[in-house]
């Protein structure tokens, strides 16, 4: 995905492509290493548990 910057006109266009490229790169890292950040995030002790979790979401519900 390029980015174009030269045709900024103000503030307002600056921040909305850093958010546009910050959300390109959260997705990005998200799709290769979510198992590996929900582990972290729920301390859990293996990143099998991680994955078992993300294939099956209504486990999280009660």
């Amino acid at each position: 995905m390029a980015w174009e910057l030269s045709c900024i006109d103000g503030v307002e266009d600056a921040i909305a492509s850093e958010e546009q490229m910050l959300a390109h790169t959260i997705a990005k890292v998200a799709e290769v290493h979510s198992e590996r950040i929900l582990m972290v995030m729920l301390g859990l002790g293996s990143i099998r548990e991680a994955a078992f979790l993300f294939c099956v979401p209504n486990r999280l519900t009660p």
